[in-house]
């Protein structure tokens, strides 16, 4: 590389990816993570705080202690990233941007659209020559609306260089920093063999979300996630005589067709505003939102999609609620919400060194900024 040109890197850190929490044998997580933490850093299932709609038993309170004991095990890894920009001196020129790229690999986080979903961690650090082009104080929260497509601009922003064109994204920092959104978009589709089309529309307060096949539940099974054992706690449980609201929200047939939510007042999404008369008017503007031009708005393709064998017939498949496949024998999972899989990207405005240490031990690649990505995040 040319040691004369500034540098722009990203770290992947799949130690908390879903794959490990939910998915890994519980024997390979003692093994290969929970090994390597100390006494103290190992998490007591019986103190696990659980969210409102999970059920409380010992295989859910085994899995949320495992995935915090994941997070303890990525925030390690980047203390070692960080002493490795510090050891190469370059702390003091280098702007470091942590994320995750969406809600956590535990039920009702990943894959939804409820803000434990969408709603990711986003934490950006300045050293003190770049401090001016901090948007707070360190330690402090903006509110402002973040969409992933911004985020290709704003490094181009932070190195003051030219942004194309045809990027769509706003730059939320540096020279060339835009207006504020007022609205971000998500979108959920078919994810493997699950059928899904819903779509939403967030400002800083409310979160909307328009199910278009609200005949299919929140936990509908899905093969790959189904082999975690976390999984069938909620499949084995699934009673609306015996579950809180908040956890038949989750685990029940269907889903409203629509859904409004005051994320400030309830974060976790629980109580569903969309039939309250005190919230109207919210209701009618994000709906709007989602449908600028309502008479000219046409589903996606996929919207009864047909089978290969049978579209010369017309035939349109419809997914149906079926049983889970069993777990696989020793397979457990693990984990609640916002912290999970981890990205640093490192953007500095001098040269590297030559790389040694622990950077030799990461991969580092340019960031692919979609053009198309919905998730969000609040800076």
């Amino acid at each position: 590389p040319d040691k004369t040109k500034p540098f722009f890197s990203v770290f992947n850190l799949m130690t908390s990816h879903q794959s490990r929490t939910m998915v890994w044998p519980y024997e390979k997580f003692q093994k290969e993570v929970q090994s390597k933490l100390s006494k103290d850093e190992i998490h007591d299932p019986a103190k696990a705080p659980l969210p409102p709609y999970y059920v409380d038993t010992p295989v859910v309170r085994k899995t949320v202690a495992r995935f915090y004991d994941y997070v303890t095990a990525m925030d390690k890894q980047v203390g070692a990233i960080l002493k490795q920009l510090e050891d190469d001196c370059l702390a003091d020129n280098t702007i470091v941007f942590f994320y995750s790229d969406h809600g956590s690999g535990m039920p009702r986080h990943k894959r939804a659209l409820l803000a434990t979903g969408m709603h990711v961690p986003l934490m950006v650090r300045f050293p003190e020559k770049l401090k001016h082009l901090a948007p707070a104080k360190p330690g402090e929260t903006t509110k402002r609306l973040v969409n992933f497509v911004d985020f290709g601009p704003t490094a181009l922003s932070l190195a003051e260089a030219k942004i194309p064109d045809f990027m769509q994204g706003i730059p939320f920092l540096g020279i060339k920093q835009g207006k504020a959104r007022k609205y971000v978009f998500g979108h959920r589709d078919r994810v493997d063999e699950a059928n899904d089309l819903a779509r939403s529309v967030r400002d800083e307060r409310y979160l909307y979300i328009r199910n278009y096949m609200p005949h299919l539940g929140y936990n509908q099974p899905t093969a790959w996630p189904d082999l975690g054992e976390v999984r069938h706690e909620f499949h084995r449980l699934t009673d609306e005589n015996s579950m809180s609201p908040a956890q038949w929200q989750f685990a029940g047939p269907r889903r409203p067709t629509e859904e409004l939510y005051d994320c400030l007042s309830d974060p976790l999404n629980i109580k569903n505003l969309a039939e309250s008369a005190k919230h109207k008017s919210a209701l009618r503007r994000l709906r709007m939102e989602h449908f600028p031009h309502p008479g000219r708005w046409q589903p996606p393709p996929h919207l009864g999609e047909r089978h290969p064998h049978h579209r010369h017939q017309g035939h349109v498949l419809h997914q149906r609620q079926s049983s889970p496949p069993a777990p696989r024998e020793g397979i457990s999972a693990s984990v609640p919400k916002c912290a999970h899989q981890g990205t640093l990207n490192c953007l500095s405005r001098s040269p590297p060194p030559t790389a040694t240490g622990s950077l030799d031990e990461h991969p580092i690649s340019g960031h692919d900024f979609k053009a198309h990505d919905s998730r969000q995040a609040l800076l």
